[in-house]
C-alpha cells in the first residue's frame, strides 16, 4: 500500500496482484455496479475491464487500474446517483 506526502494511505491495485482488497473490489463491481466477472481475488483481464467500463461511466481516465482517482470518483459517484445497486446511499466494502 503506497502513502501520500500527508501520511494517507492509498490503495493501488491492478492486473497481477491477488488480495482480499482485490476480492472486495470484485464483490462491489458484481454486486453494486452489476458487472459480470469473476470473485477470484485475481484482479485478472476481466477485473480490470470492468474497472475500465466504471472508469469510463464516471468520468475518469480509462486505465484498468483501481488508484486513488478511481476510489474518489466512485466515492463520489454515489452523491450523483444517490443509491447503488445494493440499495445503499453509500458505497459497497471494497469501494473505498
Amino acid at each position: 500500500m503506497a502513502f501520500s506526502s500527508s501520511g494517507q494511505s492509498q490503495c493501488w491495485m491492478d492486473r497481477g496482484s491477488f488480495s482480499a482488497a482485490v476480492r472486495a473490489l470484485q464483490r462491489s463491481l458484481v454486486y453494486c455496479w452489476g458487472k459480470a466477472i469473476a470473485i477470484d481475488s485475481d484482479y485478472g483481464p476481466q477485473t480490470s475491464a470492468a474497472v475500465a467500463s466504471l472508469q469510463t461511466g464516471l468520468g475518469v481516465r480509462r486505465d484498468g487500474v483501481y488508484g486513488p482517482q478511481t476510489a474518489a470518483a466512485i466515492r463520489n459517484g454515489w452523491a450523483l446517483v444517490g443509491t447503488n445497486r445494493c440499495g445503499n446511499p453509500r458505497p459497497c466494502p471494497g469501494c473505498n
